[in-house]
């Protein structure tokens, strides 16, 4: 049987964890700014990436649209 304290501290490791894994208010492209003052995307089809700021980033998505729609890639 687990002890109370293992439970209790299982869950403060949890709620901790989901604290600090919080992406912040995104834009409507799924991307902001962050506190190291570069501009990253956790949505959308440039997800994963940074940019310097969002219109590197509109550059970018425009490239690609672009190249999707002439089925380059």
């Amino acid at each position: 049987m687990t002890s109370p304290r293992v439970l209790l501290l299982l869950l403060c490791l949890g709620v901790s964890t989901a604290v600090w894994a919080h992406k912040g208010k995104l834009d409507k492209y799924g991307c902001h700014k962050s506190k190291a003052e570069h501009y990253h995307c956790h949505e959308g089809i440039l997800k994963g990436e940074q940019f310097r700021d969002q219109f590197e980033m509109l550059k970018e998505k425009h490239a690609r649209e672009r190249a999707s729609s002439t089925g380059r890639r």
